[in-house]
């Protein structure tokens, strides 16, 4: 039987798709290109720990997260201003 895959808040579930999607199987395949330890990648999906400004960039360099779309996937519950779009929708990247 596989092994379940731990349940992200809500909040973060877009940047693990997008990263499954990219062909990462694994948050430790993940956090190894990412030269972090998988703990510490789980910790910021878990909300346990806020991300850091070079946390941001590492994973949008890794993931080619553009940069109109990281308002959308980290810090979705910041209301857009007008003329922003819709950052509650992460979208197609």
């Amino acid at each position: 039987m596989a092994a379940k895959r731990p349940r992200h808040p809500r909040k973060y579930r877009p940047i693990v798709r997008l990263a499954e999607d990219m062909g990462f199987d694994t948050q430790a395949e993940l956090a190894e290109t990412l030269g972090w330890h998988r703990n510490s990648l789980n910790d910021r999906l878990m909300e346990k720990v806020e991300w850091t400004g070079k946390d941001i960039r590492k994973m949008c360099e890794v993931l080619r997260i553009p940069q109109e779309r990281i308002g959308a996937l980290f810090f979705p519950d910041v209301p857009c201003m007008e003329g922003e779009g819709n950052r509650r929708d992460p979208g197609p990247i």
